[in-house]
This record gives C-alpha cells, structure tokens and sequence, in this order.
C-alpha cells in the first residue's frame, strides 16, 4: 500500500528488496539513489546501513516505538511512523527527503505554474479468477479492447502460468514468452519503461500484448521477485496494463526447494489499482468463488470488482438477488457486475483472433465490457520524471 502511494507525492520506488543482501546490491548499482528502510527488512546491521548511508538519503519506516528505537540504534537518524494512511506516511517520507536535499521532482520536471502535481502513472488491473474456466481471459481481453476504445493505450499480459491462452485468442504467434523475457529484463537495473514496453506486440488499435509462456511448463523461468518492478514499468509505459492471471493464489510452500508457480499472479493482484474477480453465473460458479476468496481477499485489499459472468436468460441460473446474497454469505462485500452469456459473439472473436469488442461492437457482451472498463475510471496518463527510490 505504501508503494502504490508513492506516486501522489511524486516519488516513484524502482527497486522493492526482500532482505538487506539484495538492498545492498541494488543501492550499489546506483550510488545516490535514496532509501526508504523498514524496520522489519530482514538481516539488517550497522555496518549494512553505514554502507548504505555513504552519499545517499535513508528514511526509516517503524509502525510502533521498538522498531524506531531498533532503526535508530542501527543508525537511521530520520524515522518515519507508519499510519492508517499510506499517502500521508508517504507524504512526510517525501518532506524528509526534501529536508535531506533530494527533491521528489528533478528540477527540469518540476510543476509549472498552474500544475497542482505530477499525474500519477497508468492503472494495472488483475483480472483474476476461480478454477473451473469462468472467463477469466474473455473478460481480460474485452476489458482491454474496451479501454482502447476509450483512447487509452493498452497492454494485456498473459500470466496465467497453467492456461495461458490470450495471445492465441488475438492470433499473436510468438516463440518466446514475453513476460518471461519482461520479468528477466526488469530484474536488471538498467531496465527502463521503454525497454520493457517495446516488448509487447501490438494486438490491435491502442492494444499490445505481452504474450505469456509458450507452454505451461515453462513458469519455473519467471522471476517472481521482479514482477513488483515489472508492473511498475508496464505503468509508465501504458496508459492501462490488463494482466490475465491464473486461478490459483496459493502461496509457495516454504522450503529450500520450492518454486513459486503463482507468483506472477499474486504480484499482479497484490500490486494491481483494481482487481476484477470473474465467477461463471451458476450457483457453482458462486461457490467456486468463495472457496477461493480467502487469499484473493488477503492480496487485493479491498480493491475487487466482482463480475457474475455468462448470465443467460433462463430460469435454471439463479437470480442476481440469490446469487448475490450467496457469495455475502461467503464473506465476499464487494460490487457485483453481471455480463451476459453471448456465445456467438466470443465464438466469433476468437475464430477472428479480435476482441468482443471488436467483431460485435452492439452486442449486450460488449455493451456490458464497455461498462465495466468505464467503470475503472482511467484516464490517459501524463508519465513525469519521479525521485528514484530503492525500498527495503
């Protein structure tokens, strides 16, 4: 929560770091980047901050007095207390550094007159769903489609490490996955927005495609760990980034040999602006969705848009009264959208390789995408030069 809100006070973070060995590594690569610490940040010393401190800005974060005392006894002179707030916590962060002689702006960026703030990047939104085959891509695509519709300029990543299937859908052939070569590229820290952004292929009017693994197998090649900062540049180099998940969330299992398969989905819902959580219309497709709901509700925070898909005219389905009233009895409060069953339109968009939105432009299907993706409420953005900050 704290690095989505970097942005509204004009910071932008390039590097989140899982233990102090990879902080150290990365604040080496560039010797006057600041830091933000936190407290909690694993294997840290005196000597890792004092190395840390040699010509650079560190701002500490602590949620309670133990851990300003442990930041202090390390060395951190400017501690920050974490609130309810993440944009005020990331306000006064940025204040700090201002006091320390970094500004949040470069100079030749900064605001003219009459500009209130640097805008913040583009939106991600993980479209995520249960097993069973909901639609999760189908809503993805059309989500995407209809965001470009609106003039924005869109990238849909596949990274849906079991079925992945949206760039086949859009008739993009591609050899080598996208997103693996992304997530090895953003890993780099001479990674930058463009260098990421040029490898999507364009998909359409406004729409590019960051094609997924060329076979399920291949997910032991993503770097999990460079998804964060991944995403971060997919945001700055698109107005909108759409990623298609898998269904499952779980979290690795711990030890020396594990190998997180979901951790391009959980990142993506865990950093995305908005999570659109899809469930097949029926009454399973209810159930599904709560039997899951548990680590989508731990990793997106709130931030979900539920979409009952496939709604057909018919009496067998339940009503949107009943089916509503099943997923609160699960612990699911949260908007329900419903999108109607239109098989003809999805079967013709993908004998077509194009989106609903595309081929059936009037259709209630794309009439109801349309809605949705308004609903997000994105607007081109202006992309500014931020501070460059490593967190820890």
């Amino acid at each position: 929560m704290l690095v989505r809100a970097a942005g509204s006070s004009g910071l932008r973070i390039v590097r989140r770091c899982i233990d102090a060995v990879e902080l150290l590594a990365a604040a080496r690569a560039d010797g006057a980047v600041p830091v933000i610490l936190s407290a909690g940040l694993p294997r840290l010393t005196v000597g890792l901050v004092d190395d840390l401190r040699a010509g650079r800005s560190i701002v500490g974060l602590a949620s309670d007095e133990e851990q300003r005392r442990l930041l202090q006894g390390l060395g951190v002179s400017s501690v920050v207390s974490v609130d309810g707030d993440p944009e005020r916590t990331m306000a006064v962060v940025s204040r700090r550094l201002r006091d320390t002689g970094v500004a949040p702006a470069a100079a030749d960026t900064a605001p003219s007159d009459g500009d209130e703030a640097i805008p913040p990047p583009g939106g991600l939104i993980a479209v995520w769903g249960p097993q069973g085959a909901p639609g999760r891509t189908t809503v993805a695509i059309g989500v995407a489609g209809a965001l470009a519709r609106q003039g924005l300029r869109v990238c849909l990543v596949d990274a849906d490490t079991y079925a992945p299937s949206a760039a086949m859908a859009l008739g993009v052939v591609a050899d080598v996955s996208g997103l693996v070569v992304a997530c090895h590229r953003a890993d780099l820290d001479s990674a930058s927005p463009e260098s990421i952004g040029a490898l999507a292929i364009p998909a359409g009017d406004r729409l590019s495609i960051l094609t997924g693994l060329t076979e399920p197998a291949q997910w032991s090649d993503l770097r999990g760990r460079a998804c964060p900062v991944l995403w971060s540049h997919l945001r700055a180099a698109f107005d909108a980034c759409v990623v298609d998940t898998g269904f499952c969330l779980d979290p690795p299992e711990e030890g020396q040999w594990s190998r997180p398969r979901n951790a391009a989905g959980r990142s993506a819902v865990e950093c995305a602006d908005r999570v659109i959580a899809v469930a097949e219309g029926s009454a399973m497709g209810a159930a599904r969705l709560v039997a899951s709901w548990p680590h989508a509700r731990s990793l997106a925070d709130g931030r979900v848009q539920v979409v009952r898909n496939r709604v057909a005219r018919r009496a067998a389905l339940p009503s949107s009264r009943a089916w509503g009233h099943a997923i609160r009895s699960g612990g699911i409060d949260a908007d329900v959208r419903e999108i109607p069953d239109d098989p003809k339109a999805v079967r013709r968009a993908w004998d077509q390789a194009r989106t609903p939105n595309e081929v059936a432009p009037r259709s209630r299907l794309s009439q109801a995408l349309d809605g949705l993706a308004a609903g997000l409420r994105l607007s081109p953005a202006r992309v500014g030069l931020t501070t460059r900050l490593v967190a820890g």
